[in-house]
């Protein structure tokens, strides 16, 4: 196998490797800055809750509709509820709320699986001296703490929730 490896005008990496049967092609290119404030909007979660975690891209592409629908409204991202009110996931990221001394993680019950939870997660625990508590939170829970989106491509960055949070009936 051979790669070539080009640095583009536009600043991206291009990469060309030659394998047996053919060429395989990727582009490499910076994330554009987490904005500060990232604004997310409550939203009802377009999958149903599931027993078992999900895989990113195993139900296809949901998060996109949920996704232009909260930066049509003016936020950066979708923070996705149950339809008990209990938050899930925003569309491109686990969440998680620090709240008196700890650290509340949803349950993993139909949200998609991050790595970052598995990766980035432990030592960001273990550098604040929190506890952690896997249990359901609601939109005013949030509103008593810090939530934070983790993933594995841009790690973790702080959220706040676009104000005031509209009632349940018109996110549905």
């Amino acid at each position: 196998m051979q790669a070539h490896f080009r640095l583009a005008p536009d600043g991206m990496v291009r990469i060309r490797s030659d394998v047996p049967g053919g060429r395989l092609w990727a582009t490499w290119e910076s994330l554009p800055a987490t904005p500060s404030p990232y604004l997310l909007l409550p939203m009802s979660h377009p999958l149903p809750p599931a027993q078992e975690p999900r895989v990113k891209g195993a139900d296809g592409a949901w998060h996109e509709g949920v996704l232009a629908a909260a930066r049509e409204a003016g936020a950066q991202d979708a923070l996705l509820l149950w339809p008990d009110g209990s938050v899930a996931e925003s569309a491109i990221a686990a969440v998680v709320l620090e709240r008196e001394g700890g650290l509340w993680i949803p349950p993993a019950g139909g949200r998609v699986a991050s790595l970052a939870e598995a990766l980035d997660l432990p030592d960001w625990i273990r550098d604040r001296r929190l506890s952690v508590e896997v249990r359901p939170f609601d939109l005013a829970a949030v509103r008593e703490g810090t939530l934070w989106c983790l993933n594995a491509v841009r790690g973790m960055w702080q959220a706040e929730s676009i104000a005031p949070f509209p009632p349940m009936d018109r996110m549905r």
